[in-house]
């Protein structure tokens, strides 16, 4: 067997040369058992790979019979089933595993030839360059093969896959050939600004490829991705920077977000559903998820291990910062088009960078530190407008509507923060001298007074918009009864009473977690490591003091249902901003401490 051989099966005699005619695809579909057969000995045999290839070249012509096969087969099975009548149905349609019907005839013969040369490429440089050549055809035949007629066709679905597969491993580990498909085949190393509407970008159909509906094309697609982008910063700083790139992150983040709101739902379910009574017997049966349930949840964690890969090379190149600026809400003439604050896509990207940052950073390999104090800088924006926010709505009243931005918001200060949390402590763990260089930076940073007297008006303002829910939830029967005599209620049962009434009252959310941390990351500013940060912490217990918020930390200790361990940070980040310093320490002994019995007392009849 030999390539030569492999064209010379699908050579089009002049009598087949009129595309239309489809009757070539009966010569061809003889030669799916020899296809098969020489296909499952390429893929164990790297002797045979190189034999199959041979000393010669192949000439052009040869290549271009071999791509028609699978131009030619994805134009006729899309075109026969592109009608619809006028309720929207297709005219021609398919019985789903008859091979034998008109109109995808040839799609399996052209799956069979993909996977072998796929195959053949493998581990193969000389069969790379030479079958190089077919990656336009391949990228016609997918422009089909995922169109709207035969998106749902199980062969066009298996044509797909395979050839996406085989396109990844023509440029595996080749970064010449990784260079020219990156630049003249898909087009996303330039900015990609159409300006003719109509055109079809490349960059558009990878994105089709990365929604498929099909898991082993969407990993495909993600894995053709990673061999372009990992081993090249340039082309990282492409997907990150341009508006081809920002296209692709956003189809993966939101494959990525779908996958994990399937997971929690899914984890909810077993949950209500673990255990059900076996009959009379009185035992209790674990409920397993289905075979087709696990498998289905294993791809999705295949599918989200390699996209977390891809978005870590970015991370690691330190582009983190343009990525994040590239996913802002879409604009229109200058408006942007939902009105949104941040994007989801914004928002999923710090959940990474989240993860990223707490796995423990022992390979970054960029030293500016720009790429990760933007976080701090995009906290400051978001936290002015959701502090103005919630002064606007404390003012109308507790009837008032509240900005629905509010919540994406509140979900990216979140995130924000515990990014900026696990940049803090990483000075006193991390192994890497550039990234510990870059998190005191950041350090430095969110230590500056713009910062910290954001973090203080930010956290006053939360505490007033959403007051403290006591765990201690009284029973329905004696909500309303007066204590017993001899007892007063607790400073934390009133809190819990009065956050009742305002709960019946108010149409706020909620904002979970987020007086939490940012106590939490006062905390960790204020905390000194060693006599190079006493400068520096000095000047942030002063300001604090001086700003009131010794109080407002004092305040965080009471327990709060929706900010779990609130309690246990507050009293961290008090004794950091206490420590060393004898003006807060002689501030916060000039309070006294008040009997709640006395209290109760003394308020008027």
């Amino acid at each position: 067997m030999s390539a030569r051989e492999l064209a010379e099966r699908f050579r089009s005699p002049s009598s087949y040369a009129n595309h239309e005619d489809i009757s070539i695809f009966t010569q061809w579909k003889q030669n799916e058992t020899w296809l098969e057969t020489q296909s499952k000995q390429l893929a164990g045999s790297k002797e045979a790979r190189l034999a199959f290839i041979g000393d010669e070249d192949l000439p052009n012509e040869s290549i271009i019979t071999i791509g028609n096969v699978w131009t030619r087969t994805a134009s006729h099975a899309s075109s026969a089933l592109a009608s619809i009548d006028d309720g929207g149905n297709r005219i021609e349609e398919i019985v789903p595993g008859n091979d034998n019907q008109p109109q995808t005839s040839g799609l399996r013969t052209a799956t069979l030839l993909a996977r072998l040369i796929r195959n053949v490429v493998a581990d193969n440089p000389k069969g790379q360059t030479m079958f190089f050549s077919l990656v336009d055809s391949a990228l016609k035949a997918l422009w089909s093969t995922t169109s709207f007629a035969l998106e749902d066709i199980d062969e066009a679905k298996l044509l797909t896959r395979a050839l996406v597969q085989m396109l990844s491993n023509i440029i595996t580990d080749n970064q010449d050939l990784q260079e020219k498909m990156w630049q003249n085949h898909l087009s996303l190393g330039a900015e990609s600004e159409k300006t003719d509407t109509k055109a079809r970008a490349p960059s558009d159909l990878v994105c089709r490829l990365l929604d498929s509906k099909d898991q082993g094309t969407k990993m495909a697609a993600q894995i053709l991705l990673i061999n372009m982008i990992l081993d090249s910063k340039k082309r990282c700083l492409d997907i990150a920077r341009n508006h081809a790139g920002a296209n692709i992150m956003r189809s993966l983040l939101h494959d990525i977000d779908t996958s994990l709101e399937m997971d929690e739902k899914e984890e909810e379910e077993e949950e209500g559903e673990q255990v059900k009574s076996d009959g009379d017997s009185g035992y209790g049966v674990s409920l397993q998820p289905s075979v087709q349930a696990s498998q289905e949840r294993q791809r999705r964690y295949e599918g989200l291990g390699i996209s977390y890969t891809l978005f870590t090379g970015l991370f690691r190149a330190g582009l983190f910062d343009q990525a994040y600026a590239n996913l802002q809400p879409e604009q229109f003439e200058g408006s942007r088009i939902d009105g949104s604050i941040v994007s989801s896509a914004q928002i999923t990207l710090l959940k990474l960078q989240d993860a990223y940052l707490h796995s423990g950073v022992q390979d970054y390999d960029s030293e500016m530190a720009s790429d990760l104090q933007s976080i701090a800088s995009s906290f400051i924006s978001l936290a002015n407008w959701a502090d103005q926010t919630m002064q606007t709505t404390l003012k109308k009243g507790k009837d008032a509507a509240v900005d629905g931005r509010l919540v994406e918001v509140h979900v990216a200060l979140i995130l924000q923060l515990q990014c900026l949390i696990n940049l803090a402590m990483a000075t006193e763990t991390t192994k890497k001298p550039t990234f510990l260089r870059v998190c005191e930076g950041c350090v430095e940073q969110i230590r500056q007074d713009d910062f910290v007297i954001k973090l203080l008006h930010l956290m006053r303002t939360t505490a007033v918009f959403s007051p403290p829910v006591s765990p201690f939830v009284p029973t329905k029967a004696s909500q309303s009864a007066p204590a017993p005599d001899g007892h007063v209620l607790s400073s934390t049962g009133k809190a819990h009473s009065q956050s009742d009434q305002d709960a019946n009252t108010s149409k706020r959310p909620r904002l979970d977690k987020l007086k939490r941390d940012l106590v939490a990351l006062l905390g960790v500013i204020a905390f000194k490591r060693g006599p190079k940060d006493e400068d520096s912490v000095k000047r942030v217990q002063d300001l604090v003091r001086e700003e009131g918020g010794l109080l407002d930390v004092l305040n965080l200790t009471q327990l709060d249902e929706h900010n779990p361990y609130i309690r246990e940070r507050a009293i961290f980040a008090l004794r950091n901003l206490l420590q060393a310093n004898q003006a807060s320490q002689d501030l916060i002994a000039q309070l006294k401490p008040i009997d709640p019995a006395q209290q109760q007392e003394s308020q008027p009849q």
